[in-house]
């Protein structure tokens, strides 16, 4: 008759070595948690090119009181003093296709080349926003407490080329070429 081998219930010392190792390597990974930012949390701002003068020009609301998509616009170039007024109820979202604002349908000023794509950026806090997302060891997501789990969020809807692992290196490049830029304007 022989004996069973008992199995232990304590873990050995290298799979317990293994998990604590695991845990630090997590721990220390760069992470961005997606805080559910809108592109409209993006828009102003909007760094675009003047018609006038092809100088940096600024988007944003005439009123700090009225956010959102449809509040009122203006746009001040600040070489040649340019000025212009948006005032509607309908925007075009060329963004997807394009590098141009929403408005006044002008290109962005924050615009590169990255590979077969452009990389662009509405102002300085979308430039963060994209290179803390692209960087990212970890990608995080979090509930959103009124839509629940949507991709309304600014990472969600953001294109396959940018999420890709692959062009990681690439991309981040581009973002320090679009930072230079930013830092002069």
């Amino acid at each position: 008759m022989g004996f069973a081998k008992r199995r232990s219930t304590q873990p050995t010392t290298s799979s317990l070595t293994y998990r604590v190792i695991s845990k630090l390597r997590v721990k220390n990974m760069n992470r961005h948690i997606d805080k559910q930012e809108h592109f409209e949390d993006f828009n102003d701002p909007c760094y675009v090119v003047c018609p006038k003068c092809s100088g940096c020009a600024v988007i944003s609301t005439v009123s700090e009181n009225e956010k959102g998509w449809f509040a009122p616009r203006k746009l001040v170039c600040t070489g040649c003093t340019y000025r212009d007024y948006w005032e509607d109820n309908a925007i075009s979202r060329l963004w997807r296709r394009d590098a141009k604002d929403d408005y006044f349908n002008l290109p962005l000023w924050l615009q590169v080349p990255c590979g077969k794509n452009v990389l662009f950026a509405y102002n300085k806090e979308h430039l963060q926003f994209l290179e803390s997302f692209v960087s990212a060891d970890i990608r995080q997501r979090s509930r959103d407490d009124e839509a629940g789990w949507s991709n309304r969020s600014a990472a969600s809807r953001l294109p396959d080329w940018i999420k890709s692992r692959k062009n990681k290196n690439r991309i981040l490049k581009s973002v320090k070429r679009l930072w230079s830029i930013a830092d002069n304007t």
